[in-house]
């Protein structure tokens, strides 16, 4: 009677009121209700859709892929989680969107009567990860020129430097350039591969550290020397007081002394 009737009202605000699509589809999987979310998603009116099946009122989505959800529920008796549908719809025509969908039969007195689907859209979800898959080829792409288009000029410098830093006959400037050059280049090397291991590890959480014991004050002279030869007409003057020895990670932090003398010159 009524405390049956009321059971009635309250399933169906639930329904009709529920934040996901969802719909009532009979044995020939023709709507027997649906709600309003599923409707706007669909871009088809509620009334539109009763009586007739998701192939007559989405022709663009695979009937085929349909049938056969529909079929596992209802041959099985069995749930069916997470099964995904794509396609377009009326509400987007031309956009490929993407729903996830949750399809379970739905009884009466024992007997299954239809299947009841809820869907959730996932074309955002989708689309954020092709971007991210995006992203990460390009830098693949990246990290393939570094590797290759960097590597080999970059020996090519350093084997230079270091056949003229051999020279016993060469001047001592010459013999000193040669020298800065050849520190230059290694430090370079170094940076590429910190750069090729930091794009190999970025998945696993981050890029490990180095350290060993060095001496801040060298590696300032260091940095200085290199920016010193890039802009002769700067000068970079150092200065040290005390004990710089400590243990740290050597490339990252002549990296870090270029980046601040590199700075101080430009501006």
């Amino acid at each position: 009677g009524r405390a049956a009737e009321r059971a009635r009202a309250v399933l169906d605000a639930t329904i009709m009121a529920a934040p996901v699509g969802f719909a009532l589809l009979d044995r020939e999987l023709r709507f027997q209700a649906i709600n309003p979310v599923l409707a706007a998603m669909n871009g088809v009116p509620s009334s539109d859709h009763i009586g007739k099946t998701p192939m007559e009122i989405l022709p663009d989505i695979s009937a085929e892929t349909i049938q056969g959800y529909a079929r596992m529920v209802l041959e099985t008796g069995q749930q069916q989680c997470d099964l995904e549908l794509e396609g377009e719809t009326p509400a987007a025509p031309g956009v490929r969107r993407h729903w996830l969908e949750h399809w379970f039969p739905v009884r009466v007195d024992g007997a299954i009567i239809g299947v009841g689907v809820l869907v959730e859209e996932v074309t955002e979800k989708r689309q954020a990860a092709a971007r991210v898959r995006a992203a990460a080829e390009l830098r693949d792409r990246l990290m393939a020129i570094v590797s290759h288009d960097l590597r080999n000029p970059l020996s090519a410098i350093v084997s230079a430097a270091s056949i003229v830093g051999m020279n016993r006959e060469a001047p001592a400037p010459v013999h000193g350039m040669a020298q800065r050059i050849l520190a230059a280049g290694r430090r370079m090397q170094r940076l590429i591969e910190q750069l090729l291991d930091f794009a190999r590890v970025e998945q696993a959480g981050g890029l490990g550290l180095e350290r060993v014991t060095m001496d801040l004050a060298v590696a300032v002279h260091h940095a200085a020397d290199e920016l010193g030869l890039a802009a002769p007409e700067s000068v970079v003057r150092v200065q040290t007081h005390g004990s710089t020895v400590g243990h740290w990670d050597e490339d990252r932090i002549l990296q870090a002394l270029s980046n601040l003398i590199g700075n101080a010159i430009e501006h």
